[in-house]
């Protein structure tokens, strides 16, 4: 293999500045991007045109007890408008980074009988994901 591969071990995130990444499980970036049909009668397939760019992220964490847990679970309230800032690798020079202006646009808590408790957040941005090199 010509490429070297990495774990999520090292995963820094920041939102409003304050770090998540201590009790994250996975973090799930998506980018998308829509379409125009630019077909017309003629066309024997339908031409895709690119449009606007879209995004959304998902992040996985164990819950968190006691006064830590009340003030990062309210921190995360839907609708809350922040920077959500993400280094897959790590906060060391050359490695990357994403972060983007964003809202909560949901967030679950699981409680099991038997398992840790967890909380799912997802993040809708407000302007352009932007990738970069620390």
């Amino acid at each position: 293999m010509s490429s070297t591969s990495f774990t999520g071990e090292n995963l820094v995130v920041t939102w409003r500045g304050v770090a998540l990444e201590a009790d994250f499980r996975t973090l799930t970036v998506t980018q998308n991007v829509n379409d125009a049909d630019g077909s017309s009668g003629a066309d024997g397939y339908i031409r895709h045109l690119p449009t606007q760019e879209d995004a959304n992220m998902a992040l996985e964490l164990v819950g968190i007890t006691g006064t830590a847990g009340t003030a990062k679970w309210d921190s995360l309230a839907p609708k809350g408008t922040g920077a959500l800032v993400w280094y897959p690798e790590g906060t060391a020079a050359t490695y990357r980074y994403g972060s983007c202006n964003c809202y909560v646009n949901s967030r679950v808590e699981t409680v099991p009988y038997s398992d840790v408790v967890t909380w799912a957040i997802g993040f809708m941005p407000q302007a352009d994901v932007t990738d970069g090199i620390n």
